[in-house]
């Protein structure tokens, strides 16, 4: 199976827990121990692929957006003095072909890790889930990215800005805050409205759609937004 390649992270399956408490008392404590340790660790590799998952294309698509701009700008700036279309045109158009051609992307990459780390059900229905979360998360980079390219005219400086806000949302995300329980001001400020809060929920919900033990992650992770 390829998903050994992948330290086994699609390979582990939760243990159903109800079943373990219709156990004999005698048998049902050791048994239990034995299952919620195994179930946590890999909850945790599953949380861990869903992020990584929504971080790694996130920042390549926004990175990607911020860098594609001024290459045209010199191109822009001569045609608009020529007057042969007006700014709103030149930039809805500019975000609206260059956002469908990131939007491919996950399907590319998204389709490989899919079926290669096999995490949760292998289905049809989880396939096309888990493509309409990664597409809806590469519109909202791409719309990210584009945001800071028009901003500022000097592409560096708008990677700068760009890393510093991607960094807040990044570390603002479940996968840290539930690290020792802490939280924040910041943090409550930020994490609802960091895109990688509902992309882990999402894919989460996607991995674990046929899982009996589905509620129990969900809530263990704090993600009680909804489908």
């Amino acid at each position: 199976m390829i998903s050994s390649f992948f330290t086994g992270v699609g390979s582990k399956k939760l243990i159903d827990i109800d079943k373990i408490m219709k156990m004999p008392l005698w048998k049902r404590k050791k048994e239990l121990d034995k299952a919620i340790e195994w179930n946590t660790a890999v909850a945790k590799d599953y949380h861990g692929f869903a992020f990584f998952a929504a971080t790694d294309q996130f920042v390549a698509i926004a990175v990607g957006q911020i860098l594609q701009l001024p290459e045209i700008n010199a191109v822009y700036l001569r045609e608009s003095q020529s007057q042969m279309y007006s700014p709103s045109a030149f930039f809805l158009s500019k975000w609206l072909i260059s956002t469908l051609v990131y939007m491919l992307e996950p399907i590319v990459y998204g389709t490989l890790s899919f079926y290669s780390v096999e995490v949760g059900e292998v289905t049809h229905y989880e396939y096309k889930e888990f493509m309409a979360i990664s597409i809806l998360l590469a519109l909202t980079a791409s719309s990210f990215g584009y945001l800071f390219s028009t901003l500022f005219s000097n592409d560096q400086v708008a990677l700068q800005i760009h890393n510093g806000c991607w960094g807040l949302l990044y570390f603002c995300s479940p996968v840290f805050t539930l690290i020792g329980n802490r939280r924040s001001i910041i943090v409550d400020i930020l994490e609802p409205i960091s895109p990688f809060t509902y992309a882990c929920e999402l894919y989460l919900r996607c991995f674990l759609r046929s899982s009996s033990e589905k509620a129990r992650v969900l809530e263990f992770f704090g993600y009680t937004k909804g489908e």
